[in-house]
């Protein structure tokens, strides 16, 4: 995001907001959909406030026990971890589990998810 080099997603220009996934607490709302005090997971970089029409964004809740889980376990990288290895990956008890970068989110709930299912 930082480099010109070619890549899936353009650089981020000096000066711009960065880029990514927050978990946001509606703080004023004219929109019919959204409350005060409600939890919102969208894109709108790295920013302490945004204004949004609502569209890209997923409605978290008024009462969450630890908002940033939402970018983490239970949010993108747990659900690639999940479905990549339960629906694509299908280990079996006793196989050995190979993860080539549990240092991520994706990966370490990967490993801990191998472990549930009995893998080594």
């Amino acid at each position: 995001r930082m480099s010109d080099a070619p890549s899936y997603s353009p650089p981020v220009e000096i000066g711009a907001v960065m880029v990514g996934g927050t978990v946001s607490r509606v703080e004023q709302s004219n929109h019919p959909d959204y409350t005060p005090g409600e939890w919102v997971l969208g894109y709108s970089g790295w920013q302490e406030y945004e204004i949004s029409d609502g569209s890209g964004l997923v409605k978290l809740g008024d009462n969450i026990f630890h908002p940033s889980w939402a970018l983490g376990i239970l949010g993108m990288p747990g659900f690639t971890a999940y479905m990549g290895l339960l629906d694509i990956g299908q280990p079996k008890a006793g196989e050995t589990l190979v993860v080539a970068a549990a240092t991520g989110p994706v990966g370490a709930t990967v490993g801990q998810i191998g472990k549930i299912k009995g893998c080594r």
